[in-house]
């Protein structure tokens, strides 16, 4: 720790922790973190640091053959920086990645080849796996990447996951759309390292890859690079389709964690009700109340257990949407923004974007800054109450 406040002087080093434990995080804070670096050409010696749960040992191998990443024991050293630099602010230039790292705010991936890419031997493996153990004809494949709590329960059992039920889903809401998807001759995989039911869908062209033997760490990082699109509930296991730039179809709770930076991303998000007296909120109400970054213990505590209902998008709303970026994806459409959108990334800039502005490591991002990812046409028409003056 004192070798790197001495050397600071003249080399810039810095400690970066990589979050390996969640997929999602471990995948793309890494992406973003090197484009950025090269974006901004920053000169460091970077320690890449890596905790001591590792959610894929093919990625971390993967980032191995490009990165120097040191052992965990060389997370007190991070600790260490990171606790100092509350008090000394200083010290802060030490840290290489800031908390929400995964986020491309300063729209980079879009423009930029994969850093991470998959190679000519690993396209073959994996299509050697799929060819021996999926039969059906398709003409393409449809990620499905539906968030629930076994994977948290399994893995990290000593930990209460209660706060982020809200985030968790039945995978038979996305039936429809898997049923849908699954009749355009599309194959549709149901994702996830670790799923406690097992699923036999009637249409052989929907499997439960979390439950087949042939799922792994690899075959996870070639589905992300071989699908053509990717349905998701904003959970880990779709870094990989993002890590290979495919088009998405997200379903988002937050508000506050539309990824607004990046094309070819379609949203939907759940509505909130009032607990008194069942009214639903607009986009003025959602924003007085917070009801926009609700990712906080405190803040589900305060608010949805006792003002308000989360209701949660239903099957039909999720089918809209697998409709829409299915129809964009084969048509090569671009988001054309309806007034009702503008309506909404009017007020997501001037309640979310604007605030933002203010914290330092944000300033220099939003000059040029666009919104490129849309909200589900079907979805604004249908939510009219969202627009109430």
């Amino acid at each position: 720790f004192l070798t790197i406040i001495s050397l600071g002087k003249f080399i810039l080093i810095r400690v970066c922790k990589i979050k390996s434990d969640w997929v999602g995080e471990f995948v793309m804070r890494t992406e973003v973190y090197i484009h950025e670096k090269d974006f901004f050409k920053i000169k460091a010696i970077d320690i890449l640091i890596i905790n001591d749960h590792v959610s894929n040992i093919y990625f971390l191998n993967k980032i191995k053959s490009k990165l120097k990443i040191f052992s965990s024991i060389f997370l007190d050293t991070y600790k260490l920086i990171f606790l100092f630099s509350e008090k000394f602010p200083n010290l802060k230039k030490h840290l290489g990645m800031r908390e929400d790292q995964q986020k491309d705010f300063y729209q980079l991936l879009d423009n930029k080849k994969v850093y991470f890419d998959i190679n000519a031997e690993e396209v073959e493996k994996g299509k050697e796996i799929l060819k021996n153990n999926v039969k059906a004809n398709y003409k393409g494949i449809v990620l499905f990447c539906v968030r629930n709590e076994d994977y948290n329960k399994k893995f990290f059992k000593n930990t209460n996951w209660n706060y982020l039920d809200y985030r968790n889903y039945s995978f038979d809401d996305f039936l429809p759309a898997a049923n849908f998807l699954a009749e355009k001759n599309y194959l549709v995989l149901r994702m996830g390292k670790y799923n406690s039911n097992k699923i036999k869908f009637e249409n052989k062209n929907i499997i439960d890859y979390s439950n087949e033997g042939w799922r792994s760490d690899f075959m996870d990082y070639f589905l992300g690079y071989a699908c053509d699109f990717c349905i998701t509930t904003h959970t880990g296991m779709d870094c990989f389709a993002r890590l290979f730039r495919k088009p998405f179809g997200a379903i988002v709770n937050p508000i506050e964690d539309l990824f607004y930076f990046q094309k070819n991303w379609i949203h939907i998000f759940g509505n909130f009700r009032y607990k008194e007296n069942g009214k639903i909120l607009n986009l003025n109400e959602i924003y007085l109340n917070n009801l926009h970054k609700i990712d906080k213990i405190d803040m589900i505590d305060k608010l949805l257990n006792k003002k308000f209902i989360l209701i949660k998008n239903n099957s039909e709303q999720i089918l809209e949407l697998a409709k829409e970026v299915k129809i964009n994806y084969e048509d090569n459409r671009k988001n054309i923004k309806s007034s009702l959108e503008n309506y909404f990334w009017n007020k997501f800039e001037k309640n979310i974007v604007k605030k933002m502005k203010n914290e330092k490591y944000h300033q220099k991002l939003f000059s040029s800054n666009t919104f490129k990812g849309a909200i589900c046409n079907d979805f604004l028409q249908k939510n009219n109450h969202l627009f109430d003056r």
